[in-house]
């Protein structure tokens, strides 16, 4: 009887590793992402995440959003987010401002922090 494995066995092996070596390609790019937005939105942090009473996951999920936001919006190629965007917000035109500049604060930091990156090369962090 012959030990090597059949034609199967090793092409069910061989994609079985081709899964787990894109899932760890998919995680190190998320943790990279995450890296990224974190470092993007350190500014506004203080902000919107209390920890004072435990980890505030309400405060660090809006960050995340504007941050993703942000980013999105400079990996898209324009330097900022477009009126029709906060136009279609159900908010009074003060906090529609606010909201501007709070997204266009990260997006003009991506900018300067990330200028290489840009809609080709954004899963090269």
């Amino acid at each position: 009887m012959s030990r090597k494995p059949d034609k199967a066995a090793r092409r069910k092996a061989k994609l079985k590793a081709k899964r787990v070596h894109a899932e760890q390609l998919r995680h190190q790019q998320h943790v990279r992402i995450a890296a990224a937005l974190t470092d993007l939105c350190a500014d506004v942090l203080p902000e919107y995440v209390d920890d004072s009473k435990g980890i505030d996951l309400v405060g660090r999920n809006i960050l995340w959003r504007i941050g993703m936001v942000a980013w999105n919006i400079a990996v898209s190629g324009r330097k900022e987010i477009d009126d029709s965007s906060v136009g279609q917000m159900k908010l009074d035109a003060e906090s529609q401002k606010m909201v501007r500049d709070e997204i266009n604060g990260p997006v003009r930091k991506k900018y300067e922090k990330y200028p290489r990156f840009n809609q080709n090369n954004l899963f090269f962090i």
